[in-house]
């Protein structure tokens, strides 16, 4: 006996006003695609202004375009010329932007949380109407002063430049949330910055790197000289994205949140191959001593690059 054929499942509605954005770290799953993201609604006020709003779930979305949409044209609501009532501070924008932007869109969220720390020195506790170029240039001429810590090393203009690129990166962001009208910052160029030296190690200086190398570090050296790999991408390797059959190491979570296949050459291959599996865990590289994965690798590094100078040439 023939079976009906089970009913196709019927796409979630459309409905006016509400909108779904997908994003890894959203707070609701799609019906149909499975997939996190949130509800928004879209909606305009007397003045033209059109304005969005992240809600959630997509019934609270659907009672909020309404509730906005009767407000607008009952009351003449508008969140600009609310928000304007009420000053917008840096501090309240650092908070939306780590939440709503750079934990969503960006890998490198850990720095944009270290550079806000460093423009809250000046910005901490004003307004967005408070943050002018003139305040920027006093920002600027502090910092080109101060130190990096625990060391007699000279904060660089680089540096300097991607703090305030953050800022400005972030006033922009507040136009788009109804915050801002115009960008101050908008006209505020870089300061000007020493040219970058490119050199690349020769076959002697390589030799004695890896000869200087503690047991530890030999393998994530020989991985960053024979990939190109950055050094967050080689510390959090797990081995399912290694597959030495086909020679091939398969990146998904890159900084650039593109995924890539790098090829394995036999030096590389043959440093996989002597590196041990730990039980209940994943990573290529693996801490003995405190039983977890690398982080950070700085000093060791420091050590072996002093060391690699003192060897004589081979």
């Amino acid at each position: 006996m023939d079976h009906p054929a089970p009913k196709a499942k019927k796409p979630v509605e459309k409905i006016r006003g509400v909108f779904w954005l997908e994003n890894e770290r959203g707070g609701q799953t799609h019906l149909d695609t499975k997939r996190l993201g949130d509800w928004w609604i879209v909606w305009k006020c007397r003045h033209g202004h059109r304005h969005r709003e992240k809600v959630g779930p997509r019934a609270l979305a659907k009672e909020q375009y309404q509730r906005r949409r009767t407000q607008a044209r009952v009351e003449g609501f508008c969140l600009r010329t609310q928000q304007q009532a009420t000053p917008i501070l840096f501090s309240d924008l650092a908070g939306r932007w780590m939440k709503d932007h750079a934990k969503v869109m960006k890998a490198s969220w850990t720095t944009d949380r270290h550079r806000i720390e460093s423009l809250k020195s000046h910005c901490g506790g004003k307004s967005l109407s408070e943050i002018t170029p003139e305040l920027v240039d006093r920002y600027r001429a502090e910092r080109l002063r101060s130190f990096r810590p625990g060391t007699e090393k000279a904060i660089s203009p680089a540096t300097v430049n991607k703090e305030v690129a953050l800022l400005k990166a972030m006033l922009t962001k507040a136009i788009t949330w109804g915050h801002l009208e115009v960008n101050p910052l908008r006209g505020v160029k870089k300061l000007q910055e020493p040219d970058g030296r490119l050199r690349y190690l020769d076959a002697d200086e390589i030799e004695r790197l890896l000869a200087a190398c503690p047991p530890h570090l030999h393998a994530i050296v020989v991985c960053a000289l024979h990939t190109g790999m950055r050094r967050g991408e080689t510390l959090s390797l797990t081995w399912d994205r290694v597959d030495m059959k086909q020679r091939f190491i398969h990146l998904t979570k890159t900084k650039t949140r593109k995924a890539r296949s790098i090829p394995i050459n036999d030096p590389l291959l043959e440093a996989l191959r002597h590196l041990p599996r730990h039980l209940g865990t994943d990573y290529v590289f693996w801490n003995h001593e405190t039983e977890t994965r690398f982080v950070s690798i700085k000093k060791a590094w420091r050590t072996t690059l002093r060391k690699a100078k003192q060897l004589p040439v081979p």
